[in-house]
């Protein structure tokens, strides 16, 4: 599973640092995340969601 994190953040002009803040995480594990180093859980995708404003499937690349 491929996340498509980095591309909507970049299309908001979002930093990493802004939008680990808003949604509630350590700088470090957003970017972890992001990296694909690690695999959130189903709650924190779905807050990185809401927080993007769009839905856990626009995060998800099959």
């Amino acid at each position: 599973m491929k996340l498509n994190i980095k591309k909507v953040r970049e299309n908001l002009k979002l930093t990493q640092v802004q939008l680990a803040t808003k949604v509630g995480l350590s700088v470090r594990y957003f970017q972890s995340i992001e990296n694909g180093e690690r695999k959130p859980s189903i709650d924190v995708l779905s807050t990185i969601a809401k927080t993007l404003k769009i839905s856990i499937h626009e995060l998800i690349d099959d």
